[in-house]
This record gives structure tokens, sequence and C-alpha cells, in this order.
């Protein structure tokens, strides 16, 4: 994940899908979590894919670098939920 000074990194929906990711990451996948948000953006970028399966894609989507590592770390906690 990259998030900096660069060009790619000044975006605030970049900012805060980063940190819709380190708090993916911090969480044990076999706890419950409730994530707060107020950023329509990212809110709508994260309900496409949410129980679309393998129908998605991400090419030309912006911060798809990112988005991909949100939905594979979301992917692993709902695999670790249905296990217990």
């Amino acid at each position: 994940m990259k998030v900096g000074h660069h060009e790619e990194g000044l975006s605030l929906n970049r900012t805060e899908m980063a940190a819709f990711v380190l708090a993916l990451c911090g969480t044990p996948a076999t706890k419950l979590m409730l994530y707060l948000c107020d950023n329509q953006a990212q809110l709508k970028a994260m309900k496409k894919w949410v129980d679309e399966g393998v129908k998605i894609t991400l090419v030309g989507v912006p911060l798809a670098d990112i988005s991909l590592e949100a939905l594979e770390l979301m992917a692993h906690r709902a695999l670790k939920s249905s296990n217990i």
C-alpha cells in the first residue's frame, strides 16, 4: 500500500481508503468489526464489490491498488467468520 507525498498519495479518498485497510489489518479477522465512514466515494466504491463475486473488475477504477488490498482483506475476514 502506498500512501505518500507523490501525486497518487495526495487524494483524500486514498488516505481514507488507507485508513480502512489499516483498520482491517488491525482487527483480528475472527472479530466483528464496525467501520464508520463519512466518505461517500469510499462507501460507493466498496459497495460495488460486496457480494458481486467474480463479475466485477477493478480495471480503470481509481485507487485500484488500494481497493484490491481492502477487498482481499474483507474476503479473508468473510472466510474466517464463516468458519467460526
